[in-house]
């Protein structure tokens, strides 16, 4: 019966732990994949709008500000991905777990 409460236990904590490496997998796909080209994308154009007298350099600082942020933003989701790897990875007693950030 103890092997058996142990086992649930341990499933419950791997289900849970996987749930999470799930969820922030997807907030740091998003990330890669779409917050920081958008927000580089809109620092490009608004620093061309700069350079073509459109734009003043104030709305420069905010869209530099905007990729700086997502950027951070990006690099605690991948912290928050590699600790919910390695927990998953202690679970299952192994040493190598895919990378979060591909």
């Amino acid at each position: 019966m103890e092997i058996a409460r142990v086992e649930n236990e341990l499933s419950a904590r791997l289900a849970t732990a996987y749930g999470q490496y799930a969820a922030v997998k997807k907030r740091v796909d998003r990330y890669k994949n779409s917050i920081l080209p958008n927000a580089e994308r809109s620092y490009q154009l608004s620093l061309a709008g700069l350079k073509g007298g459109q734009f003043e350099y104030l709305r420069v600082l905010q869209a530099q500000r905007v990729v700086a942020e997502a950027n951070l933003e990006y690099i605690r989701a991948l912290g928050d991905a590699w600790r919910s790897a390695s927990e998953i990875a202690g679970l299952l007693l192994e040493e190598n777990w895919p990378s979060p950030g591909r």
